[in-house]
């Protein structure tokens, strides 16, 4: 499964920073969905489930939309973000 939430990094930026989520979602599927929904404009490169799953939703090149959807200011541009169901 991957997100479809997600652009492209500006001027080069590389991330900086690793920024961890908590989703409080009910599940590891229903925080996959919702990272993964393109109305929700939300994602992040991976979500790791309790008892240590990994999906990899946003390739690493790219920049995900973990601080909410594409108007989102610097510093988000500048970093990698785990998400924890």
């Amino acid at each position: 499964m991957k997100s479809q939430n997600f652009g492209e990094r500006r001027n080069g930026l590389r991330p900086e920073l690793v920024v961890l989520h908590y989703t409080a979602m009910a599940d590891y599927a229903a925080a996959a969905r919702a990272l993964c929904d393109p109305g929700r404009e939300v994602s992040a490169h991976y979500l790791i489930g309790r008892t240590g799953e990994v999906l990899a939703l946003v390739d690493e090149p790219m920049r995900a939309w973990h601080g909410g959807g594409r108007g989102m200011a610097w510093p988000r541009r500048c970093e990698f973000a785990l998400d924890r169901d």
